[in-house]
């Protein structure tokens, strides 16, 4: 499980829901684009805003493709809003 990481938020995805909801989210950091995708109540209760960026904690990572990591949320998944002055 990766614990932390901060990402800008490139694209939210809508939120979909078939057995269970779930929504992606584009983030990018250093040149790299990353998919994490949220699910269940992560995923209905997103507040996040677009271009912002934030420090990301507890998603555990799927897999990487074409040099694009993906990861899912976890129970644990927060997100906090990194200010800058």
């Amino acid at each position: 499980m990766t614990k932390c990481c901060t990402h800008n938020i490139l694209q939210i995805g809508d939120l979909t829901k078939n057995t269970k909801s779930r929504r992606e989210l584009q983030l990018t950091m250093d040149g790299r684009s990353a998919l994490l995708t949220l699910w269940g109540e992560r995923a209905e209760q997103l507040s996040m805003v677009l271009g912002a960026t934030y420090t990301i904690m507890a998603v555990k990572a799927a897999n990487e493709f074409k040099g694009q990591r993906a990861y899912n949320s976890t129970p644990s998944t927060s997100f906090k809003v990194n200010n800058h002055t």
